[in-house]
């Protein structure tokens, strides 16, 4: 049956171990050998219409969808039975057949978020407006990564460059959810570190909660382009490819945590210029040998790409990035649809909604098969 990788729950995999013959399918698995499945953060507030027309460009939906939320996206006033941005953003999600990938911000140290009341309010708040998302049933779940990013030391990051506290922090918005009856059923929580760690910062595996805490690796990494003009950033490092982008975060997190799934959690590369050539392929080029890189993997299982104009034309202020999108709104960039549809040499771009198999009882673990079937014996 050769050796595909699956993604099983912990009573799917006891199952399995229970099963006398080599190898057998179970309930409650995800396949995931040769397998990838898409995502994006759509910069529109109508997500839902936006995530949908980019499907419907590609020929193939995404299987995740990422938001951003953090204390101020809502008032304490709010009900959340009545009304939430927290729950408008993810139901927009939701009504595009997607699974959030939700990343939850707080503007504090970590010493702080962990040690003192300081936040407490504004966690336990958000925790009941995701409730009320989740309380609307029809299978709704979600994948949270809280305080991504941690390992960062840059503006804005307040909670950054903390190791020491970090892991409580994470626990204390780990225990909102929990205590509010959100198991494992309907929120699976993701590590998501940023890819490379500043000097001063630790390593990685010092931010690292347990594997009692995590259910899901996950890491931001980008190709940030050759300084080609003024809004390239880190412009030192040239145009760089996926496997020297991505490969090195990915066998860390493996070495962390081997039997846990992998999502590159963030990830883009310059829409034009910087350093895009078509000798090197370009974005498009990039996104084809990205999904193809994820699928090859032996834990990476999803991908979520920033379609965001963080270049000098883009929507918001203080721009100093660059052009990160392959959806405008009217077309698609080639190298995404071709992604999106990608299935050849046992590779394999797939689309799941609801993630049923994700969110079952027990922890989520990456289980490599046997190898072949034993001389002798019916596998």
């Amino acid at each position: 049956m050769g050796n595909g990788r699956r993604l099983l729950t912990a009573a799917a995999l006891m199952a399995l171990l229970q099963l006398p013959t080599a190898f057998q399918a179970g309930a409650g698995e995800t396949p995931a050998e040769g397998i990838v499945y898409g995502g994006v953060y759509s910069s529109v507030w109508e997500s839902t219409t936006d995530i949908t027309a980019l499907n419907q460009a590609a020929g193939q939906k995404v299987t995740f969808a990422g938001t951003y939320h953090d204390t101020y996206q809502y008032s304490d006033y709010y009900n959340p039975t009545v009304y939430s941005n927290v729950k408008t953003i993810l139901d927009k999600v939701w009504d595009a057949h997607a699974t959030p990938f939700a990343n939850f911000s707080v503007p504090g140290s970590a010493y702080a978020i962990a040690h003192t009341t300081t936040w407490d309010a504004k966690i336990n708040q958000f925790a009941s407006h995701v409730k009320a998302f989740l309380d609307q049933g029809g299978g709704r779940s979600l994948i949270l990564a809280p305080l991504q990013e941690m390992n960062g030391n840059w503006a804005g990051l307040a909670y950054g460059c903390d190791p020491v506290n970090f892991e409580a922090a994470y626990e204390k918005i780990r225990t909102a959810f929990t205590s509010r009856g959100m198991d494992e059923t309907k929120v699976r929580f993701a590590f998501a570190p940023n890819g490379w760690t500043p000097p001063g910062c630790g390593s990685i595996a010092d931010y690292y909660p347990g594997d009692g805490s995590v259910d899901i690796m996950a890491f931001s990494a980008y190709n940030f382009g050759a300084e080609t003009a003024s809004y390239c950033v880190d412009g030192a490092y040239g145009w760089e490819t996926p496997y020297q982008v991505l490969s090195g975060p990915i066998q860390i997190l493996k070495g962390i945590a081997p039997l846990k799934p992998i999502i590159i959690a963030q990830t883009a590369a310059p829409r034009v210029g910087c350093g895009a050539t078509e000798a090197n392929g370009g974005q498009s080029g990039w996104v084809r040998d990205l999904f193809e890189l994820a699928a090859a993997d032996s834990n990476t299982v999803g991908i979520v790409w920033l379609n965001y104009n963080h270049g000098p034309n883009g929507p918001g202020p203080n721009y100093s990035e660059t052009d990160w999108r392959i959806w405008d709104g009217s077309g698609v960039v080639a190298g995404w649809r071709d992604a999106m549809n990608m299935n050849s040499g046992g590779l394999e771009t797939r689309y799941a909604w609801p993630l049923t198999d994700w969110f079952q009882p027990g922890p989520l673990v990456v289980n490599a098969p046997p190898g072949p079937c034993p001389a002798g014996e019916v596998c």
